[in-house]
């Protein structure tokens, strides 16, 4: 698949502290660096996009400097061939509105 995602819908309006990518522990780590992960609003807006430069310990985390209030969480890879999307977890923290 070209350009493969992973897209979260949170259901409801939350204010977003922190999101954690728990990468496969068994192989291919190296998949998900480059991928850029994205919080949007309900309209699909960007409000805040992070890539993901290195993984240590098959996890990456990331924290907007301000909090951010979004409803979707989106994942993509981005690398220019054809190399899947793989990861374990995605755990979000913040609070509903």
């Amino acid at each position: 698949q070209v350009d493969p995602w992973l897209r979260i819908d949170l259901g409801l309006t939350a204010t977003v502290s922190r999101v954690n990518i728990w990468n496969r522990s068994d192989c291919c780590w190296e998949r998900l660096v480059g991928a850029k992960m994205q919080l949007l609003d309900s309209s699909g807006n960007i409000l805040h996009t992070e890539t993901v430069g290195s993984i240590s310990n098959s996890f990456f985390s990331f924290a907007p400097v301000k909090d951010v209030t979004a409803v979707l969480i989106s994942l993509e890879n981005t690398a220019p061939t054809l190399i899947p999307l793989n990861l374990a977890e995605v755990e979000v923290f913040g609070t509903f509105q």
